[in-house]
Parts: structure tokens; sequence; C-alpha cells
């Protein structure tokens, strides 16, 4: 394998939590308001429910074909060419949406900081940010993420704490005001957000106790939801129907506070952290890119394509919108249907065809032969 290194399935956990949350946690509460209104926080109990279920697919494959790269087991179970093609696919996902996240998170620092600024500033910074830890290996990325998350997830916590006085319940009552609908329509985003741990399909083979993957999957899940649902209900509670009018609710929620007049304008630190859980999910989708393409190319080491990749994401990260507007409908409207595709069914299609197979039945150093 091109990575030589191995991570904990704690580590992996830390590194999926980050992830998901370092861009859902700052627009997701918007789009489910935009769709849902008083019921948004049913939408993240939703996308739990489909997080679980890719995770036990995810787990499934992981236990077919141990220690195997996607890149390798997808040939076994769908054949060379279209493994082949599937693979590929992924790889142009993955890259599109590293570019999209890029962009949305440079779209913030120029929104809430610095508007005079040109983004492609910080679209350099934090690509070559990325590039510096992607290059350094998969370790010392799990190991940022180690360093940042106790932070990230108690700051949050404190957040929530000094806004609870602010929020007003009526404005979540009645449940389901306007039927389940608008509830099932709306939740196919955060769907997709916490859909974005397919990611550890690339990344099981480098767990050093992949026995233990799945129950620290579920534990990021449940982490998820615990900062997912009350961020949702206190942008519901404190903004009510002006929710779907902000563009980045958590930042807005932040300059929100106010206690006395020695907590005020905390909006720094949290840009500061917010910051950290871009570059560490930057940095994921980064690596994965690097490796497939990798492997792809036969490589005997992923840090050659590092730099040429990043040039391909900082150019494409420009240009895939031509503003904030424009990207918000995006990421509403198109990356639904591609996640949807890549991180629900192309995964289902693969452990069906993989039990039809048999695949399920044969002894895993058979199934490595092969």
């Amino acid at each position: 394998m091109l990575e030589k290194g191995k991570i904990s399935p704690g580590q992996a956990a830390v590194l999926m939590i980050l992830t998901v949350l370092a861009t859902e946690n700052l627009i997701q509460p918007t789009i489910s308001a935009n769709y849902a209104r008083a019921d948004a926080w049913m939408l993240t109990v939703f996308a739990a429910v489909f997080q679980l279920g890719l995770i036990f697919i995810i787990d499934r494959t992981g236990k077919m074909f141990p220690g195997e790269s996607p890149v390798h087991w997808t040939r076994t179970v769908l054949g060379t060419y279209l493994g082949m093609a599937v693979i590929i696919l992924y790889l142009f996902y993955q890259l599109w949406l590293n570019c999209l996240i890029i962009r949305t998170i440079a779209e913030f620092l120029l929104t809430a900081f610095m508007p005079d600024t040109p983004i492609a500033v910080f679209v350099i910074v934090l690509t070559l940010l990325a590039a510096w830890v992607v290059k350094a290996g998969l370790e010392v990325l799990v190991r940022c993420a180690t360093f940042i998350i106790p932070v990230f997830l108690v700051t949050f916590c404190l957040i929530l704490v000094l806004l609870v006085r602010e929020m007003d319940l009526s404005q979540i009552t009645p449940v389901l005001e306007q039927g389940i609908k608008p509830v099932l329509k709306g939740s196919i985003l955060p769907i997709v957000w916490r859909g974005e741990i397919v990611l550890m399909f690339f990344l099981w083979p480098y767990l050093n106790r992949p026995e233990q993957g799945f129950k620290a999957m579920v534990w990021v899940v449940v982490a998820i939801t615990i900062v997912m649902l009350p961020t949702t209900i206190a942008v519901t509670t404190i903004f009510g129907p002006t929710a779907p009018h902000h563009i980045f609710p958590t930042y807005a929620l932040v300059r929100y506070i106010s206690v006395g007049q020695f907590v005020e304008r905390v909006d720094a630190v949290v840009m500061a952290l917010w910051i950290a859980g871009a570059f560490i999910k930057i940095g994921a989708f980064y690596y994965v890119v690097c490796l497939v393409l990798s492997e792809l190319l036969k490589l005997k080491e992923y840090q050659a394509v590092v730099y040429p990749l990043g040039v391909i994401q900082g150019v494409l990260s420009i240009a895939v919108a031509p503003n904030v507007a424009v990207l918000t409908r995006i990421l509403d409207r198109v990356v639904t249907s591609s996640g949807l595709t890549f991180e629900y069914l192309i995964p289902i299609v693969l452990i069906v065809c993989a039990y039809l197979r048999g695949l399920h039945r044969k002894p895993h150093d058979q199934v490595q032969e092969r």
C-alpha cells in the first residue's frame, strides 16, 4: 500500500467527526430551516439513521476484503473495467466536492471577516496548508485532528450554553404543522452531508484494529448528532422565521452572544476553530484523492501528485461558482443528487453485488488472492 502508517479506529472517528462537522455545522441549519421550518431539528435525526446504514456497508466490505483498497476490491465485485470506471468516477467526485468545500470556507471568511480580500487569497492559503499536511501523511493528519477536536467540541458546547436564555421553544411547535413531506424533502442534504463518511471506504485498510471500526464509526454518528441537533434547534428558536435567510447561521448565532459586558465578540475565536476544522476536512478529501489517483496510476508514492492536484483544486475552487448565492444553489441541488449516488446508491450496489457473487462466504485470504 502507498501509505505505510496506520491509525486507530478512535483516530479515524475523530477525523470523520471534523470532516462532517466542518461545513455541515456552518450551513446545514439554514437549508434545513428553508425546507422544514420549525421541524428542521428532525432532519438531523433522519440523517443519522442513513449514516448508520452507510457505516454498516463500509464495515461489511472491510470484513470481506481486509487490508484491500476499494481501487482493487471493486474490480473483484464488478469486474476489471466496470470496477475501474466506478473508482475513476469516485476520484472525480471527491475532487469536485473538495473544490466546493474549499470555496465554501473561503466564502465564509470573505463574507464574515474580510470582504475586501480577493477570494483567491483564501483559496491559496487553505490549499497550501492542506497540501502540507497531506504530504506529511495520514498519521500527521489524524494527529492534527486529535489536537483540534477537544477545543472544537467544548467551544461549541459553551456557545450553546450561553445561548440557552435566548431560545424561544415556541418556535419549534407545533410539531409537523406542515406534514411530513417538507421534512422528508429537506432531509436529503443533511443525509448527503453525513454521507461524507464514505471516505472510510478508502481509509479502512489503514485501521490497525479494523474489527473495532464499526463501533468507532457509530460514535461518530452520536457525536455529530449531539452537536447538530441542539445547533439546529438554537438557530430555529432564536431566529424563527428568518432562519432560512442566514447564509452562515451558526456564525450568526455566535455574534448573537452577549453576556453582560465581558463576553462579547467571540466570533474571532470561533472563526479560528472553524478554519482548523475546515483544514482537517479539506485535508481528508485531499488525501483520499491523492491516494486513489496514485493507486490508479500505480505510483510508488502518493506524494508525487500532492502539489499538481493542489493547483487543480485551487483553480477549480475559484471557477466552480461566480458568487456565494450560486454556490448555495449548487450545494442544495447538484450536491444532493451526486451525493446520494456516490455516498449511498453505489455502495448499496457494491454490497449487493458482493453478496450475489457469494464473496461474503469466501475466506478472507481467498478474497485477497483474487
